[in-house]
């Protein structure tokens, strides 16, 4: 199961018992502005799973012009993320998601399909800013490691072994 797949890549899978809602914590990506930074991702795979895309949100506040700010909905319209609206196949998984797509968009932000207008245009017109702005997010507001590990969850943590 893509679970399984995801705690072999060292991510860290809080979920209920055999819940389809989950949440998956990553480290921000090496070299990318959100380096240092803890994310959390809500996961919904829906009654169709895996014919359709699972949604995904993220669930700290994170300052990126392709992920709503209030919701943290990603925005898969974009150009490499719409595998998760149109070009999902029975064959993508999580592991693939998080490890290459959810990357990418860290590292690339499509300016073209704003989910966060304010973001996007801060990048366009002041990168610096637009910098400055990422890095307060990731090191001192919502994705500080020692906040983002100890906060409890609902759920519990996955240890490999499936349900």
């Amino acid at each position: 199961m893509d679970i399984t797949e995801l705690l072999m890549l060292d991510f860290k899978v809080m979920r209920e018992d055999g819940s389809d809602i989950f949440e998956v914590v990553f480290h921000g990506p090496k070299t990318s502005l959100y380096e240092g930074g803890v994310w959390r991702i809500r996961v919904e795979l829906l009654p169709e799973y895996p014919l359709e895309p699972p949604r995904l949100f993220f669930v700290n506040s994170i300052f990126h012009p392709n992920i709503d700010f209030v919701s943290g909905l990603i925005c898969s319209d974009c150009l490499y993320l719409d595998h998760l609206k149109t070009g999902w196949t029975p064959i993508d998984d999580l592991a693939v998601t998080f490890q290459y797509y959810i990357q990418k968009l860290l590292f690339d932000p499509n300016l073209e399909c704003p989910r966060n207008p304010e973001a996007a245009e801060m990048l366009k017109h002041d990168e610096g800013h637009y910098k400055h702005i990422v890095r307060e997010f990731c090191e001192i507001m919502f994705a500080n490691v020692e906040g983002m590990l100890s906060e409890k969850s609902s759920g519990h943590e996955e240890s490999g072994s499936e349900d």
